[in-house]
């Protein structure tokens, strides 16, 4: 149910009723085009465009043709020429005019059109002069709006009858009544990286195979680091006469079974001087600090150590002198310099191979603080800050670790704390985020997490912390190091890419195909984050596509959707299906033959009409028709007479209401289509203008009640429902019996989403509101946000008779159904990106599954989660006014 609304006085907004206006009206307002040849005719130029690129780019249309461009435009695909078409968006009035006074777009605007019948726009016209927010609802006409109805009931009634032989507007020919309008997509290029390791460009097929030594399966990369390529191994030496340990460290051989610990610090209590401080002469007393506390540390685990540690060796590895940069191990122990490419590969499996470092130490010991530096109490939380201390403390073994907490204290208090502190109760004590990573600790001990909450707890513990990154997706590089399969790191990955990289190979229960449904909280919000304005989790998304490669700049390749275009330039005839009852079998023969029951009378009684006496004597007057004559000719002028009195009373007068009526009423069939509108539209002036006045029988459209973030619903009046409650024989309720009662449910109820709650009224006089959006900020969003902000679009859907309002930065031209979440599907609102090929995720809406089987396959496609926008891609364009127009 649409609640209407009123603008109230002292409103900075026009009356949305009144701000659809036909098109005819801007011919006395200027700023407009003209264009004669081509839909639509009239239409508001930008005064912003896009800046031209370095060079030309060219586009690939939908039937494969290559076009050269030298600047970006917004534009759309056509369905059925495939060409590549400049985008109009139908708007109200004030939005229109706004792009003359407020430049804050790229695309061109045009008027909202009437489709209806020429017929019934005719037959409308007593009521074009009433208010639109009461001119659905005749109990609510007042005794002036009758007036004016009846003032303009005679003209109507000849202005329709002299339009009897004009023909309407008929729909589009070439498009299939029982489907939406098709997304003619092509020019798919090589993805970044593919999830077939043949379907890969050249050059990165020889790159996967180099790296997995010519193997496939190791191409797709689940390598493993069984051992450290350098340990600090203990040596007991005599210094003073006493029993002293000190460490070597030495490269590790493969038939090495040492037994060490792993010994973590954070770069916050100890700078550790990379190669190029050494070279300047940087101070390295840092280190000698945490590996005297890492000695002891190790020292104390082992005890008591054995007699002989040549024998039965123990160790400890650090990172900060066990990662060398630029030595490799082979597999006899011994030592070679590496430069180039190898050096690379060598820094990056030292790095993401930690993981494994971790799971084959015995224990894992915690340095917090530096014995040089005073006693910070806190001092655990600063090395909980660290990325890295997720998987040091989550894939350690055993129940439990040992922190040794290290600072300057007054004497007689030691330097230095040890602690034995239980996993389970770690994250309590030194990270800020113990509930999610606890969750992730209990995911390696006993209470396991399934494989989309796996990777999206790691996540949101690994964006919760600080991290110092090599590269760009090195955060994602730390989550690699839980899961099984590991694919090669490439150093030019953005964060996204490296994350589809890693997912694609993995059993991730198809996360990526999950992710690119979500709708973040704001456009710029980051994607690790996996948040939902709709409140839903990976998990509860139901994915019906595949995503099949990596694409450049942040992009994915998406196959098996299903895919619809939406109609932003107007609104087109649209072919309806409605029951022909009784009443209406009888009104439409009521304007079929009045007209000729009507003639036929006025010819009756013209030819029948007797004649005037003669003024003089003789044959002038007199009958012809013997004796009957005057009697039969009085009887014919008198039917002819009453056919015409009768037809003009009882058929032709009210031909108005009846064709008012042929066209009103319940819709049992509706042809598919989606058409977009800039800004807010109230629903009873899109349906005047998409299918006539409402009338008395209620409107056709409705508000969709979960459609968007934006979309409002409310529980109706109860209804009583009968409840039964059976008693059943294999209980021991003795004496219980069948027992009949009553239950209260509520209906659905659609709700305006510019609708005022509570909350308005104390606001700006209810103009604006915290919750929701208002027709006051609506108008705002739409005519004073600069361009790359969030804006109003309205989407009708004729099949499922819904509309559905939702803010965008752009129109997006193409509807993707992505997957199902809670009994609706996921359609993902794109915008096509003429430069590149690709659509961009601009919304995702939510739509009746039902539609989905209106819409047909895609082929491959290339979408984007997030369109690339600078202030500096557009500027204004001055133009000038002839006669009105620019």
């Amino acid at each position: 149910m649409a609640i209407s609304l009123s603008t109230g006085d002292g409103a900075d907004h026009p009356n949305p009723y009144e701000d659809v206006s036909s098109w005819w009206t801007f011919f006395f307002t200027g700023g407009y085009s003209w264009r004669w040849f081509s839909n639509p005719h009239l239409y508001f130029r930008p005064n912003l465009e896009y800046v031209p690129g370095p060079a030309p780019f060219t586009v690939i249309d939908g039937l494969g043709r290559e076009k050269s461009f030298d600047k970006p435009f917004d534009c759309f695909i056509h369905p059925f020429t495939g060409k590549i078409e400049t985008l109009y968006v139908q708007a109200p009035k004030s939005i229109c005019l706004s792009s003359v006074n407020r430049p804050n777009a790229t695309w061109k605007r045009t008027p909202i059109r009437n489709v209806t019948p020429i017929s019934l726009r005719i037959a409308n016209l007593p009521f074009r002069f009433i208010p639109a927010e009461r001119r659905g609802d005749r109990r609510k006409y007042r005794p002036e709006d009758w007036l004016i109805v009846i003032g303009l009931w005679i003209p109507t009634l000849v202005i329709f009858f002299m339009s009897w032989m004009i023909r309407d507007h008929s729909p589009p020919t070439e498009k299939d009544q029982t489907k939406y309008l098709p997304v003619m997509y092509r020019g798919l290029r090589y993805p970044r990286l593919a999830r077939n390791i043949l379907e890969n460009r050249e050059v990165v097929a020889r790159s996967l195979y180099i790296t997995g030594s010519g193997n496939i399966s190791a191409a797709r990369s689940s390598y493993r680091t069984f051992r450290p390529r350098f340990l600090n191994y203990l040596v007991e030496t005599v210094r003073d006469g006493r029993r002293v340990y000190e460490f070597e460290r030495h490269p590790v051989r493969a038939d090495d079974l040492t037994p060490f610990v792993m010994v973590c610090y954070s770069s916050a209590h100890y700078h550790i001087p990379d190669e190029t401080e050494d070279e300047q002469g940087g101070d390295s007393g840092d280190l000698e600090a945490l590996l005297a506390v890492a000695t002891a540390a190790a020292v104390r685990h082992f005890s008591p150590m054995p007699s002989d540690l040549r024998k039965t060796p123990r160790a400890f590895w650090i990172a900060a002198n066990c990662m060398p940069p630029d030595v490799a191990v082979d597999k006899t122990g011994n030592l070679r310099r590496v430069e180039g490419f190898e050096r690379e590969m060598l820094a990056n499996e030292d790095t993401y191979s930690i993981s494994d470092i971790i799971r084959a130490a015995k224990h894992v010991i915690v340095v917090a603080g530096n014995r040089s530096r005073p006693w910070d109490n806190r001092a655990l939380y600063v090395w909980g800050h660290r990325v890295w201390t997720l998987p040091e403390i989550v894939l350690s073994k055993g129940d439990s670790v040992t922190v040794w907490h290290c600072g300057a204290r007054e004497k007689p208090s030691p330097s230095y704390e040890v602690h034995e502190v239980s996993k389970s109760l770690f994250p309590s004590c030194a990270w800020e985020d113990s509930l999610t990573s606890r969750q992730l600790i209990e995911h390696y001990t006993n209470l396991h997490l399934g494989r989309l909450e796996l990777v999206k707890i790691a996540l949101e513990c690994l964006m919760s912390r600080r991290f110092r990154s090599l590269h760009p997706g090195d955060r994602v590089y730390v989550l690699m190091g839980l899961l099984r399969i590991r694919p090669p790191i490439d150093k030019t990955d953005s964060a996204f890419q490296a994350f589809a990289r890693l997912s694609l190979p993995q059993d991730s229960d198809r996360l990526m195909e999950r992710l690119i449904c979500l709708l973040p909280d704001t456009p710029d919000q980051n994607w690790e984050l996996m948040t939902d304005q709709f409140k839903a989790s990976l998990w509860d998304i139901y994915p019906d596509t595949q995503v099949c490669g990596v694409g450049e700049n942040d992009t994915v390749i998406v196959d098996g959707a299903k895919g619809a275009q939406i109609q932003w330039s107007g609104f087109t005839s649209v072919r309806t299906l409605r029951r022909l009852t009784t009443k209406r079998k009888a009104f439409l023969r009521f304007l079929a033959w009045s007209p000729l029951l009507f003639f036929i009378g006025v010819i009756i009684a013209a030819v029948s009409a007797p004649n005037p006496p003669a003024r003089y004597g003789g044959a002038y007057g007199s009958h012809s028709l013997g004796s009957f004559g005057p009697t039969i000719q009085r009887d014919a002028y008198a039917a002819g007479l009453a056919i015409t009195i009768i037809t003009l009373l009882l058929f032709i007068l009210p031909a108005p209401y009846f064709l008012q009526r042929l066209h009103a009423g319940k819709l049992w069939e509706v042809e598919p289509c989606f058409f977009g509108i800039e800004g807010y539209v109230p629903l009873e002036a899109i349906e005047e203008k998409l299918f006539g006045i409402s009338g008395r029988d209620g409107p056709r459209l409705r508000w969709s009640e979960y459609g968007s973030p934006l979309s409002q619903h409310r529980e109706g009046k109860a209804k009583h429902e009968r409840v039964v409650r059976y008693r059943y024989h294999d209980t021991n309720n003795v004496g219980a019996v069948d027992t009949v009662s009553a239950i209260d449910t509520y209906p659905v109820e659609t709700v305006d989403p510019t609708s005022p709650c509570a909350a308005c009224a104390p606001i700006n006089g209810g103009q604006y509101c915290h919750y929701h959006p208002t027709v006051a900020s609506c108008h705002n969003a739409s005519t004073r946000s600069a361009m790359g902000q969030m804006k109003v679009f309205t989407l009708v859907d004729t099949f499922n008779l819904t509309v559905t309002l939702f803010y965008a930065v752009r129109p997006p031209t193409v509807l993707v159904a992505g997957g199902s979440e809670g009994g609706m599907k996921r359609a993902i609102a794109c915008s096509f990106d003429v430069t590149t090929g690709t659509l961009y995720r601009e919304t995702v809406l939510r739509i009746p599954s039902q539609g989905v089987d209106r819409m047909e396959r895609l082929p491959r496609i290339r979408l984007g989660l997030r369109r690339p926008f600078l202030e500096g891609d557009v500027r204004e364009v001055h133009r000038t006014m002839v006669g009105g127009r620019s």
